[in-house]
């Protein structure tokens, strides 16, 4: 089912810059099991798992002296959000297509 107006232009749009390595790598042709449901919970879990263990990684530093926003793993963790973001986001958002 299609977006309403002002999403699908905007998701078009976001096509140009969508780094989905679902489609890049062609999970469903290599697992067998592989639907919508499991890019959902693999995108979603694995971006906040590494997000978080990058996070405490770094407060494990940190309290061994050094500021939390400084260092190399919280600029790879902002790096990691910025180009898995949109894609995760327009992931989750077809959960809420309506099909009637």
């Amino acid at each position: 089912a299609p977006f309403p107006e002002p999403f699908a232009t905007v998701v078009r749009w976001m096509g140009i810059f969508n780094l989905d390595a679902f489609a890049v790598f062609r999970a469903g042709c290599v697992a067998g099991g592989f639907n919508f449901i499991t890019k959902l919970y693999t995108s979603t879990l694995l971006s906040v798992g590494l997000i978080v263990v990058i996070f405490v990684r770094r407060l494990y530093k940190v309290l061994y002296g050094g500021r939390v926003w400084d260092g190399v793993e919280m600029k790879f963790m902002f790096l990691l959000i910025f180009f898995t973001l949109p894609t995760t986001s327009m992931i989750i958002a077809k959960v809420f297509a309506c099909v009637e």
